[in-house]
């Protein structure tokens, strides 16, 4: 445990999460009737209606514009407006032409700055905020430079069915647009918010009961072929830093940390990054992962995706355990994702909300 290659040869895109369930796979599970009865399930709710349930559920009130970025923006103060409203990533809106959308800045562009310019150091600069070098370096970077120019929409009128097919793909978030076609090629309109993978994920739990995913919801993990695939992990004692430079290598979200037997021990994600980002502690990058984690768990009262957050540990899963108690424990723990582990608390796979909406709307 202590060569990197032994964890390296754990590899895989950590955002494709399980890999077990594709394909024919799925369709051994599921019969055509089955099928009809899920796209049935997820037809029965408008993308709108679904998304004023949650924002009620959010913050009490509907704003009256969703948050966007200006296009005239620097990446930093991009990083600071996703960081203010614990978001993961939001739509750049043409500063000049509002209701134009050019695409979507993602927090992953502050992963590559911090990898980047402290990578190499051993230690914090001794009179510097993360504020004050990210200021300096990204303030003639302009946040139009680092967008995905490509935008995952749905109308509010459209079914839930639509989004799922989105989510299923491993896309987490999707614009909720009632578009104007002003112009051909460009998504334009009225944006009245998004809808996430989490959202869905939360739709199914209240409908559990309901004859169409019931029976799917009550298979385990085992019987669905899920939770057995490569881990990209990290030991206890690598800085965060390291950490970090695992997740830019292989385009992940978040890893798993390990103790010295293999164990799970946490997991280090781009939500923690967000901690240290608004709470510039810079020293964070330079401690061991896994005390990282524990400090910013400990401090999370002020974070969105961490309210009800059990601080520490976090909640791994077994594989004869159920798809329902799968999807509870990543909706109660604001998770995307939970670790799948042996009897001996050491990895062995991971199963995702995008595995689970994939399972349950397979055709």
């Amino acid at each position: 445990l202590n060569e990197e290659s032994d964890f390296v040869k754990r590899g895989g895109r950590g955002d494709m999460t399980s890999t077990g369930l594709v394909g024919d796979d799925v369709n051994h599970m599921a019969g055509d009737g089955e099928v009809m009865r899920m796209r049935e399930f997820w037809s029965q709710a408008r993308c709108g209606d679904v998304l004023d349930v949650v924002e009620l559920v959010r913050g009490g009130e509907r704003s009256e514009k969703p948050v966007t970025i200006p296009s005239g923006m620097s990446t930093f103060e991009a990083c600071s407006v996703l960081a203010k409203h614990g978001f993961h990533s939001a739509l750049v809106e043409d500063e000049n032409e509002p209701g134009k959308f050019l695409g979507v800045f993602s927090y992953r562009t502050l992963v590559d700055f911090v990898v980047r310019e402290f990578g190499e150091l051993e230690h914090p600069p001794s009179s510097a905020t993360l504020s004050v070098l990210a200021k300096a370096q990204h303030a003639d970077r302009k946040v139009i430079d680092a967008i995905n120019p490509h935008i995952e929409t749905v109308e509010p009128d459209a079914e839930l069915w639509e989004a799922i097919l989105i989510f299923r793909r491993g896309i987490h978030r999707v614009s909720v647009i009632r578009k104007d076609h002003r112009e051909p090629g460009v998504v334009s309109g009225q944006l009245c918010g998004t809808l996430t993978q989490r959202d869905a994920l939360k739709f199914l739990i209240d409908h559990f009961a309901d004859p169409a995913v019931q029976d799917g919801l009550a298979r385990t993990l085992t019987d669905w072929n899920l939770g057995l695939s490569r881990v990209i992990a990290v030991p206890e004692h690598w800085k965060t830093l390291r950490a970090l430079e695992v997740m830019r290598m292989y385009d992940l979200s978040s890893v798993p940390i390990l103790d010295i037997n293999g164990r799970v021990i946490g997991d280090f994600s781009l939500t923690d990054l967000k901690y240290i980002m608004k709470k510039e502690d810079l020293r964070l990058f330079w401690v061991p992962s896994r005390q990282a984690a524990i400090a910013i768990r400990n401090n999370f009262t002020y974070l969105k995706d961490h309210q009800g957050k059990d601080p520490y540990p976090f909640f791994p899963i077994q594989r004869d355990r159920t798809m329902l108690l799968a999807a509870q424990r990543m909706h109660a723990t604001h998770a995307s994702r939970l670790w799948v582990v042996d009897a001996n608390n050491k990895p062995v796979g991971v199963v995702s909300i995008t595995d689970i909406l994939h399972a349950l709307s397979s055709s």
